[in-house]
Order: C-alpha cells, then sequence, then structure tokens
C-alpha cells in the first residue's frame, strides 16, 4: 500500500465503518501510511501500521492497514 492507492474498507467491528448507512462499496484514497508504536507499562511494546484515508464521503480516517484493501494501485 502506498500514498495515492484507492482503497475499500475491509474492517470487521472497527469502530468506523465507512459502509454504514451504505448500500455501494466504501472507496477512498490513501494520503498517509505510517507506524505507531504503543507502549504499555505490562507489555513490550507494540508497533501497528495505520493509513490516513480519506473516504468517498469527505471523512479523513486513520485505521490499521489490516482493516484496508487496495483495489487500485497509484502510479
Amino acid at each position: 500500500m502506498k500514498v495515492g492507492d484507492l482503497v475499500t474498507y475491509e474492517g470487521g467491528s472497527a469502530w468506523y465503518n465507512p459502509n454504514s448507512g451504505s448500500e455501494s462499496m466504501p472507496v477512498g484514497v490513501a494520503l498517509k501510511i505510517y507506524t505507531h508504536r504503543q507502549e504499555y507499562k505490562e507489555v513490550k511494546p507494540l508497533t501497528r501500521e495505520l493509513v490516513e484515508v480519506l473516504w468517498h464521503n469527505g471523512k479523513v480516517v486513520t485505521h490499521d492497514t489490516y482493516e484496508i484493501e487496495v483495489i487500485n494501485e497509484s502510479r
């Protein structure tokens, strides 16, 4: 996945589903991909790969990359 790719939402029970209330497939553009390190007192640090997506409804939402599928790669 890279910036500019056309993506769709594949997440199941995530806090934000761009398809809710819509019969069409949610489509968006990847704006930023980055790694985020979370640290907790009781466990080892956790690294997550995140993507900011501009959705068809105009909202920009951050998702884990495993929730997003590339449907058309940018050049």
